[in-house]
């Protein structure tokens, strides 16, 4: 049986793994993601919104499919 669809990151923890690849060497990566996030531009933030939008509507369409197919999600 295929694996079950896994949701899309959402907008902070999209936001959280491309900073954490830009602050890879830094020992203060957590407090840096904090302050970057709190300081996020607007527009940036605007667009990984629509992605995560966009990434959502695939999921959902996919577990839809998935359900059709196999039944009930497998439980954990």
């Amino acid at each position: 049986m295929p694996a079950y669809p896994k949701k899309p990151l959402n907008v902070f923890f999209r936001f959280r793994a491309e900073k954490y690849v830009e602050l890879k060497d830094d020992d203060d990566k957590p407090a840096k993601i904090k302050v970057a996030w709190e300081n996020i531009d607007p527009d940036y933030k605007a667009k990984l919104e629509a992605e995560f939008k966009v990434e959502v509507e695939a999921y959902q369409e996919a577990t839809a499919a998935w359900r059709e197919k196999h039944g009930s999600p497998p439980k954990k």
